[in-house]
């Protein structure tokens, strides 16, 4: 305990006496932050990473199409217990959602595959491994709603991806990608610690079309920044700190 109040008082003296700026990707993390270490409030700000819109143009505009049958789920993520990979897992091995036809499910990402278990072995699933950038926007095409199952993100990259894909999110209650992802407007939240709250999502846009129309229509219209946005706020950040110090005058 002394090693551990030594080290949260050196956090604090450096939050307070060294950084100019403290920068968050997004709210819920700067919230779960200071919870533990309040911060100098003047100094903290929120910048989201921006993304290169013009690849993921051609995909939003969906919201006309009838939803598809059968309805194909999207997984990006590394293989890892921290990414939700046993949630996922337990939800389409559950009877509600194993026992039906109408369903695809394609994942794709580095790490340990094997964490998917049987559903490697599914029919209706494909699991593409790693992948590129460059594959992307295909992924994002052939599928109908992505899944964000991660126990804990700051940001959450891929929340953002699906949505500028066009695609509504099964999304954890988790930081950075409650963020984003609206309850009922472009997705659907579930806790990633609660069994069998992934498996009702699944089976709730399954039996119900027009509510997957509504959350495709609702991630189509989500604003995500763009990088120009970012690199613009970065830059303005840098000569607030650069003009407080007053090295612009010297």
């Amino acid at each position: 305990m002394r090693l551990l109040r030594a080290k949260r008082a050196r956090a604090a003296w450096q939050f307070w006496n060294v950084y100019d700026r403290i920068l968050f990707p997004s709210q819920g993390f700067r919230a779960y932050f200071e919870r533990s270490l309040p911060l100098p409030k003047a100094r903290v700000r929120v910048v989201p990473m921006g993304f290169d819109h013009r690849p993921f143009d051609c995909l939003r505009r969906r919201s006309a199409e009838p939803a598809r049958k059968p309805l194909t789920f999207l997984f990006l993520a590394t293989g890892h217990p921290a990414k939700g990979v046993g949630t996922v897992v337990e939800a389409f091995l559950a009877p509600a959602v194993a026992e039906r036809e109408d369903w695809r499910l394609v994942t794709a990402g580095g790490g340990e595959r094997n964490l998917l278990g049987p559903l490697r072995h599914d029919r209706r699933v494909t699991d593409i491994g790693p992948y590129d950038i460059g594959a992307l926007p295909e992924l994002l095409k052939r599928a109908d709603i992505g899944i964000s199952a991660s126990v804990f993100e700051t940001f959450h990259r891929v929340t953002r991806e699906y949505l500028l894909g066009g695609l509504p999110v099964l999304a954890a209650k988790t930081f950075g990608i409650m963020d984003v992802v609206r309850n009922g407007l472009n997705g659907l939240w579930f806790s990633p610690n609660e069994p069998g709250e992934l498996t009702r999502a699944i089976v709730e846009v399954l039996e119900d079309p027009a509510l997957v129309e509504r959350l495709r229509a609702g991630a189509e219209q989500t604003e995500i920044r763009s990088l120009e946005d970012e690199v613009e706020e970065l830059i303005s950040i840098y000569a607030e700190v650069v003009d407080a110090s007053g090295l612009a005058r010297a």
